[in-house]
This record gives C-alpha cells, sequence and structure tokens, in this order.
C-alpha cells in the first residue's frame, strides 16, 4: 500500500449520515463502497502522476506502458485487462487538458 492510500483523507465531500450505508454502483465491476470509491480517486491521483511526469521527461505513451506498473493495485479485479488502457486514457486526457 502506497503513503498516499495509508494516509488518504476524505476529500470527497461525500457525507453518510450516521446510520446509512453509501453504495456505489460503477459502469465496471462490482457494487463497492465509500472507501472503494475513495481508494479508486487515490488510484486515478498517482497514475496522474506517474502519467504526467513521464510525459515532462518526454516519454511516449508506448514508454509509459512499459514503465508505469500501479504495482499496489495488482490485486484489483481486470488489473491486467485494464492498466494499459488507463494509462492510454491519462495519456489522451493531459493531450486535451494540460
Amino acid at each position: 500500500m502506497t503513503a498516499a492510500r495509508a494516509a488518504h483523507q476524505d476529500p470527497s465531500g461525500i457525507d453518510t449520515p450516521t446510520g446509512f450505508h453509501l453504495t456505489v454502483a460503477p459502469g465496471h465491476g462490482a457494487l463497492g463502497s465509500k472507501r472503494d470509491a475513495l481508494d479508486h480517486g487515490v488510484y486515478l491521483r498517482e497514475l496522474y502522476d506517474q502519467v504526467k511526469a513521464g510525459r515532462e521527461e518526454g516519454r511516449s505513451v508506448a514508454e509509459l506502458k512499459q514503465k508505469i506498473t500501479m504495482a499496489d493495485y495488482r490485486d484489483w479485479g481486470q488489473y491486467d485487462a485494464w492498466l494499459e488502457l488507463n494509462i492510454e486514457g491519462m495519456y489522451r486526457n493531459l493531450d486535451q487538458n494540460p
């Protein structure tokens, strides 16, 4: 687990009143909890930081797909199927929103 995941504060603004349980219904995958949604946000931030740093070093998307492993998330469902697509998507996002 990365330090970012371990020390993650809840900046989401998602308040769950006492006695209520928040269930997240993603477009892909199983139902999740607020914690799952927050963990996914941390994953996206870490991916963003790594892709941005690689672009600033002049690396291509192909090079970043070889370099970025997001190893702390290997136990997530569909990790192998989605990692390269997530890197490509983040790279494109940075093209559109530098």
